[in-house]
């Protein structure tokens, strides 16, 4: 991944920010996968605090950290790229990327606990996805619901058991 390095310290050295946060948001899940999501990560940021043109790459470039922070814990933060990422595609009636931010949110939602806050997003992104023709998007939305609602009640129901209470939760409704 030497070359997308060169590629975006010569775009960005050039002043051409969208097209390196278009190009870092389109390798990001490839870095990711190679074990580079701190430098992804680090990289999109740096991209987002050089140009904040309100644009459909900021967005989607939004998205993309929105993500990666929810994997490192920062769910406050995840949100919050979240919703800028859904206001800029709803500016520009970017369809896909209302559909993700929406997903994002969800996910945000759902990794720090908040099942009730979760369920909206996930529905939301079902119907968005879904006309899209998005089916895998369809799927991960109502899987990662279903899974940790899932695990939720096999803890309530192990502790109601146990005949004690280490959390005491509202068990979400199915999706």
């Amino acid at each position: 991944h030497d070359n997308v390095r060169v590629a975006l310290d010569s775009l960005s050295a050039h002043g051409d920010t969208q097209l390196a946060l278009a190009l870092a948001e389109s390798v990001w899940r490839f870095w990711k996968m190679r074990g580079h999501q701190a430098e992804a990560q680090r990289r999109l940021e740096s991209l987002l605090a050089l140009d904040d043109k309100h644009s459909v790459a900021r967005g989607h470039a939004l998205n993309a950290v929105a993500g990666m922070a929810v994997e490192n814990g920062e769910y406050q933060t995840g949100r919050l790229q979240a919703e800028q990422a859904r206001a800029i595609h709803r500016d520009h009636g970017d369809a896909w990327g209302i559909a993700r931010s929406t997903y994002m949110l969800g996910y945000a939602a759902i990794e720090s606990g908040d099942f009730g806050g979760a369920k909206p997003h996930f529905e939301e992104t079902v119907t968005l996805m879904a006309e899209l023709g998005h089916e895998q998007y369809v799927g991960m939305a109502t899987f990662l619901y279903r899974s940790k609602n899932e695990k939720l009640r096999v803890l309530v129901e192990a502790q109601l058991a146990l005949g004690v209470a280490f959390v005491t939760v509202a068990v979400p409704p199915a999706l």
